[in-house]
């Protein structure tokens, strides 16, 4: 096999590379605590509850109490994943 049929992928600089996933980002949907970490939505309610769990668990290390931030995460996913428009194939 020749090298020409190869096509190669080249980033100049990590800017074209940061911009393209800045703009596929702004299309996921995306759950923020009120740190201001960003959770990506999930369809699978396992992840999903991991990804919250682990996150609890780092605010709780870092000594905040607050019994309600798995609460408000949940919320936020809820309201976020009863915006999206799923595909329904019939």
């Amino acid at each position: 096999m020749s090298r020409k049929s190869f096509q190669e992928i080249s980033f100049p600089s990590c800017q074209n590379r940061d911009d393209k996933v800045t703009a596929f980002k702004k299309h996921m949907p995306i759950a923020r605590c009120v740190c201001g970490f960003e959770i990506l939505v999930l369809p699978d309610f396992k992840a999903m509850n991991r990804a919250i769990n682990k996150h609890v668990a780092e605010h709780k290390k870092l000594g905040d109490s607050s019994e309600s931030l798995t609460e408000f995460l949940v919320e936020q996913v809820i309201i976020i994943a009863s915006k999206m428009n799923p595909q329904i194939a019939n």
